[in-house]
């Protein structure tokens, strides 16, 4: 996706003809830090953070969707190009992120998903982060949940770790392209005609 300046940046492109690599470069960090904005204020501290609406934002739980986002930038011919990705741990945000996608993700290798439901089972494995530990409890009328027995030094508790469903429901959250659309260009002009200007004033 492009971004087009309104403003005077032909004026000064012509001023830099002379120092082309130097244009680039204020270009380069301009580009970078708009969009490290982008990343931090607005997808991680305004949609990844606790934001709630029937099209944006998530609850946050465990961090590991802004933990997952950062800024790669390369080279294309003569372009210099940014993106915002993603690490595979937050590979769940593109299922949320898809325009055309809005259903129930269902489990490959067994026959029910396990949920957290209890804070410290949170981004943590059931069977790889707690082997040995839960057993399976089923509820009269309901669906089982996978629990575990915490002891203290004179008595013993249950503790419910993980919802056992066959299916769960993931709603269409459209925060990337619509917050890029209204947000994301113009910190990004921002912060490459700051870079342009801050490159003159040093010349």
């Amino acid at each position: 996706m492009s971004i087009e300046f309104s403003s005077n940046l032909s004026a000064i492109i012509d001023a830099w003809k002379g120092k082309p690599a130097e244009l680039n470069r204020a270009m380069h960090d301009g580009l970078r830090d708009g969009l490290r904005a982008f990343e931090g204020q607005r997808l991680i501290r305004e949609q990844l953070s606790g934001r709630k609406s029937n099209y944006y934002g998530l609850n946050r739980q465990t961090g590991a969707a802004a933990n997952s986002l950062n800024v790669r930038m390369f080279r294309e011919g003569l372009d210099t190009v940014g993106v915002i990705t993603t690490s595979p741990q937050g590979r769940y945000l593109k299922a949320h992120q898809h325009y055309n996608f809005e259903g129930y993700i269902r489990p490959r290798n067994a026959t029910l998903l396990a949920i957290p439901v209890h804070p410290a089972a949170r981004g943590r494995w059931p069977s790889k982060d707690f082997a040995g530990q839960l057993f399976m409890v089923k509820k009269p009328g309901g669906l089982p949940v996978l629990a575990r027995v915490k002891y203290g030094k004179k008595s013993a508790k249950l503790e419910i770790m993980y919802a056992l469903k066959p299916n769960v429901y993931i709603p269409k959250r459209l925060y990337f392209f619509e917050e890029f659309k209204t947000f994301g260009r113009d910190m990004i002009k921002t912060n490459i005609m700051e870079r342009i200007k801050e490159a003159m004033r040093a010349n």
